[in-house]
């Protein structure tokens, strides 16, 4: 349990409760030798919704009862009082299951900026920005999880980046290695299509040379990199993160704090 309390967590009281036959069913149906699935539920939980049938929502589930409020009341509240909202969506562009060119091997829902907004019922009036988030090296989870072009392994990515010791990544639900490949322009133009960002993030440049890792200045490498990412894909990066917490603003002269 995280130990949060109603003034720190509110939740829909529409929202489907992921419970234990979600996850069972995914199981059941091998999804995570058909299509690479985390098996968590969530895509089980979905179609519960669609089908409106043994759907639990969080309204009818006791603990949940002091965190349920009406979120679109209080968002709007906040946003007549000049306050500002981040709606954080979930997994990236490609594996949206409305337009996602590798489908089956998808998540359950939309994965644009639109589909984003309107889970949480607000306007599109209410949006000032949309920030892209783009990966050096794209990933996907294990096993049979898609395409994934130009894909190569962690050891190439640690060697090529002068790192001292292998960079890895695991998944978050199934904390196994994930799969990656180069950066995938097409992916990205696709992506831009679909969300018109205003605001492009470029993460991982360090490993591009790790010997930058968390500074707050670039390599030669680095910029050259991020200036042909830049390139491919048709627009201008506006911001790229070179480790944790550390988030540098990206002008044609370079990177900035």
């Amino acid at each position: 349990m995280a130990n949060l309390t109603p003034d720190r967590l509110v939740i829909d009281a529409n929202a489907v409760i992921v419970d234990s036959d979600c996850e069972q069913r995914e199981k059941d149906l091998m999804l995570r030798e058909s299509i690479g699935s985390t098996l968590s539920g969530t895509g089980r939980a979905v179609s519960k919704r669609v089908m409106r049938t043994n759907v639990t929502l969080a309204k009818n589930v006791l603990a949940l009862v002091p965190f349920i409020t009406d979120t679109k009341a209080l968002m709007r509240s906040l946003l007549d009082d000049g306050r500002h909202i981040v709606i954080e969506g979930t997994q990236g562009y490609g594996l949206s299951n409305l337009h996602s060119k590798c489908y089956p091997y998808a998540t359950g829902r939309d994965t644009t900026a639109a589909g984003f907004l309107s889970e949480t019922g607000l306007s599109p009036f209410d949006v000032y920005h949309i920030v892209m988030v783009l990966r050096a090296f794209p990933i996907r989870v294990a096993g049979n999880s898609g395409p994934l072009p130009n894909e190569i392994t962690w050891e190439m990515v640690s060697k090529e980046s002068g790192a001292t010791r292998k960079i890895c990544e695991y998944t978050t639900v199934t904390k196994k290695i994930r799969r990656v490949a180069r950066f995938d322009p097409v992916l990205v133009r696709d992506a831009i299509i679909a969300n018109r960002p205003n605001i492009i993030v470029l993460n991982h440049v360090d490993y591009f040379d790790m010997k930058q890792h968390g500074k707050v200045n670039l390599s030669k490498r680095q910029i050259e990199k991020v200036f042909d990412i830049s390139d491919s894909i048709g627009c201008r990066i506006n911001y790229i993160g070179n480790g944790p917490n550390t988030i540098l603003q990206f002008h044609e002269g370079g990177p900035h704090l």
